[in-house]
């Protein structure tokens, strides 16, 4: 879902088909690893392209249509990774935080406000450790 033009066929394919669409669900995303220097600029966009701007045009593309029926649910699932780092994992990080700062943004939760009962939730998934 990186690119705008799928993003909006999908939303559009899933209204025809339905009949609407009451949530969206972001959880596409992996995880480069390695030394950032030896990335390259093929590598840094298709990370942020899949994790960053797939999230954003599927947002972009469900709001006209959460708009117009004041209603809906969009989850971004994020990651522990856009809340602390670890060794080489730079490109992934910098996605992640994007992600997080993208689903904090005043701007969304403004927009719940604006389109009626529309809600923007982030799911951060993480390590969790069972203690003995």
């Amino acid at each position: 879902m990186c690119w705008t033009r799928p993003a909006h066929r999908a939303i559009a394919d899933t209204i025809q088909t339905f009949g609407r669409l009451d949530a969206i669900v972001n959880n596409a995303g992996y995880g480069a690893v390695g030394a950032f220097e030896a990335a390259t600029p093929d590598q840094i966009r298709r990370q942020f392209d899949t994790n960053v701007f797939g999230v954003m045009n599927v947002v972009r593309a469900v709001l006209p249509h959460f708009r117009a029926k004041k209603a809906g649910t969009i989850i971004n699932v994020a990651s522990v990774g856009g809340r602390i780092t670890f060794p080489l994992y730079s490109l992934y990080h910098g996605t992640k935080w994007a992600v997080e700062g993208f689903s904090n943004a005043p701007l969304l939760l403004f927009l719940r406000r604006l389109l009626g009962d529309t809600w923007f939730m982030r799911i951060v998934r993480g390590v969790v450790e069972k203690k003995k």
